[in-house]
């Protein structure tokens, strides 16, 4: 079983999570659009 590659979510990033939310209030579209599992874009907006 391979191992994925571990990615740091930047600060500018999260700012452009939150932006976006704004603009879309659902949330697995951002999550597929920042290409984050749904469960760290709820961490990230808590």
């Amino acid at each position: 079983m391979e191992k994925k590659e571990w990615r740091q979510i930047t600060t500018a990033q999260k700012l452009q999570i939150i932006q976006t939310l704004d603009e879309n209030p659902n949330n697995i579209d951002i999550a597929r659009m920042m290409k984050i599992p749904s469960s760290t874009l709820n961490r990230i907006l808590a």
